[in-house]
């Protein structure tokens, strides 16, 4: 009796072993997932400026997954946090992975250089100035919040830059820009509301559809009221004996079939004219136009850019 007891406990025992293992074993998860995960942790601390929990968490991403683009990230991240020469350490590193892609190799050597530079104290800046309309709009230099909202003024580092305006209400704004020593940069940008700028009214390729939509249904009504009675003064024509009524008959026909032709040949272009304006004002409103200026933007040689919206 007390060995079937030992042996019920046992086998009991079996059975459970692999139920309590099984919470670990599901506790498990794939690696490049978590790392992704501690990438979006680090983008998050990168864009709000906490350079350090972003490195921090971009080395634990980059044991768990060693892409090129982590340890990119990584240096960037060491770099804002003022740690060089991990920077320069990770970048080196990075320079001798096979995996290394090769459009990532050039912005390697350019971060190789700007940290020498800083090394030296010898990194050179130039002035950047972005303003929008209305003001207040979030600005991302680099993927980084600046310290203020527009408008701003700053010195930044000479070379390519990427800008990103966020205002809520309104579309977002991403563009390249360049600082150079010689000329300050200035952008002016003007925000559209979300929905696009027809929301504000009735557009000018609008107010030109149904101006010859209008005119196209006058046209069209007056080549109906004057065909009837032209049509009837050709009847009476024919059949009168009176050569004087003949001729006025005639005279009349005549006038009213052409003011009847002209009003339907203008009538029916205008029809066509204004229900093209009018697809292509509803249908193209994603695409460029000159009735409306959205962005203005003035590169570093002073070259002006301006985009165009319904």
């Amino acid at each position: 009796m007390k060995d079937k007891l030992i042996r019920a406990l046992l086998f009991t025992l079996l059975l459970t072993l692999p139920m309590l293992a099984s919470p670990r074993l599901h506790a498990q998860e794939d690696p490049i997932e978590v790392a992704s995960q501690l990438v979006e942790l680090a983008a998050k601390a990168y864009s709000e400026g906490d350079f350090e929990a972003a490195a921090s968490w971009l080395e634990k991403a980059y044991s768990l997954d060693p892409d090129p683009i982590i340890a990119f990230n990584l240096a960037r991240a060491q770099s804002g946090a003022g740690q060089l020469d991990a920077a320069r350490e990770t970048l080196l590193k990075l320079q001798q992975d096979p995996e290394l892609m090769e459009e990532l190799v050039p912005r390697v050597k350019v971060e190789l250089t700007r940290l020498d530079n800083l090394t030296k104290g010898t990194m050179q800046y130039g002035q950047l100035s972005v303003r929008t309309t209305p003001s207040g709009a979030k600005v991302y230099i680099d993927g980084v919040r600046a310290e203020q909202s527009s408008p701003l003024a700053k010195n930044l580092e000479l070379g390519e830059h990427t800008l990103l305006i966020v205002l809520d209400g309104y579309q977002s704004v991403e563009q390249g820009f360049k600082i150079s020593k010689e000329q300050a940069t200035d952008i002016d940008l003007v925000l559209t509301p979300v929905g696009g700028a027809a929301d504000d009214g009735i557009s000018g390729i609008e107010l030109a559809a149904y101006t010859c939509l209008g005119l196209g249904v006058v046209g069209v009504a007056v080549g109906v009221a004057t065909y009837f009675p032209a049509a009837s003064k050709y009847d009476e024509w024919e059949t009168t004996t009176d050569e004087r009524e003949a001729a006025s008959l005639s005279e009349d026909g005549k006038l009213m079939g052409t003011i009847s032709t002209i009003s339907y040949g203008v009538g029916f272009s205008a029809l066509g004219v204004g229900t093209a304006l009018l697809i292509y004002a509803l249908v193209g409103d994603d695409e460029e136009s000159a009735w409306q200026p959205s962005t203005i933007a003035v590169d570093a040689r002073g070259q002006l850019s301006v985009g165009w919206t319904f």
